[in-house]
């Protein structure tokens, strides 16, 4: 089973790219509309463009990241989810890695074992102090 759902994930990272490409068209056109009905000007300012004031070229940059960051974010999980009905594949699956499960062998499951309180061994208190 898991190695067929990673043979199902490898497919995944074409369509991914190929999602995230159309998604940096897409938040580029909306950027340049947003920007031109906010300020009347075809063209964004350029950081190192002198003849715009400072905070203009922030409120560009700003607002640039904001589009670019939802759209990006859009895309991606309207992906992951149509890929997730096609497939049945859920890609964000996480397994316990074994470096992280090694302190907890022998102990039962490392899931539970997560959650277990750890016992002050005889002569100790909780703190680390010895007893006197």
């Amino acid at each position: 089973m898991t190695g067929r759902r990673e043979a199902v994930k490898l497919l995944y990272k074409p369509l991914s790219l190929v999602v995230s490409a159309l998604g940096g068209v897409l938040a580029g056109a909306i950027f340049k509309q947003s920007w031109k009905a906010i300020s009347g000007e075809a063209e964004a300012p350029k950081a190192t463009s002198t003849e715009h004031a400072f905070r203009e070229v922030l409120l560009a940059a700003a607002l640039q990241g904001a589009i670019f960051g939802v759209v990006k974010a859009a895309f991606e999980r309207g992906g992951a989810e149509v890929f997730h009905r096609t497939t049945g594949t859920d890609l964000e699956k996480k397994r316990i890695s074994s470096a992280e499960a090694a302190p907890f062998r022998g102990t039962g499951s490392a899931r539970a074992a997560r959650y277990r309180v750890r016992r002050c061994p005889p002569g100790r208190r909780a703190s680390g102090r010895a007893r006197r």
